[in-house]
């Protein structure tokens, strides 16, 4: 398959993604394996900001599993490579040993050092900030303009997703809320 048929078929594949479901971490998952594979990266990282703590939790991957950390990374906007883009909300790619960049940050239980190159761009809802995603090569690799647009794209697609997440969690919440008032106004018929 081609270069442009595999980035048709990621974009196909991650609207119906987003749409599918109302799980945020299963969409999330689906979008870091899917990712990964149309871009042939070795890895990619998925970033959400919590903004009460002022930090970007990582909520799913694809190349490192989640359930082999005994801590989940979080980093500050600006911390690392990922939150540098985050923080600058501008895509950044270093195409070989970005383990070396003075912006890169390790975390212990995630073998981040063994990825020649990265390409981070930031997750934006609204202008506001609502994460961050990568995506990672073994071996060093100059990106291109096009999957740099295609991961941009992406990142778009996982910010609606991110707010219909929210809604609906809010929608839930009210309804919770509103479940005794309305079981008792019907009880009294």
């Amino acid at each position: 398959m081609d270069v442009s048929a595999r980035h048709l078929r990621l974009l196909t594949e991650t609207s119906a993604a987003v749409n599918s479901t109302l799980d945020l971490e299963e969409v999330l998952g689906l979008v870091a394996s899917k990712v990964a594979d149309a871009l042939e990266a070795d890895a990619c990282f998925v970033y959400l900001y919590d903004e009460q703590a002022g930090e970007l939790v990582l909520r799913a991957t694809h190349g490192t599993r989640v359930e082999e950390m005994t801590r989940t990374p979080r980093m500050r906007p600006g911390e690392g490579i990922t939150g540098s883009a985050a923080s600058d909300r501008a895509p950044i790619m270093i195409p070989e040993q970005a383990h070396l960049d003075e912006r890169f940050k390790g975390f212990p239980n995630l073998p981040e050092d063994q990825y020649e190159s990265i390409l981070a761009v930031p997750i934006l809802a609204r202008q506001k900030l609502a994460g961050a995603l990568n995506v990672r090569t073994i071996a060093s690799r100059e990106f291109t303009q096009d999957e740099l647009d295609l991961l941009l794209a992406i990142a778009d697609q996982v910010a609606q997703t991110i707010e219909h997440a929210k809604l609906y969690s809010e929608a839930q919440r009210r309804v919770a809320e509103l479940e005794p008032t309305v079981r008792a106004i019907t009880q009294r018929r």
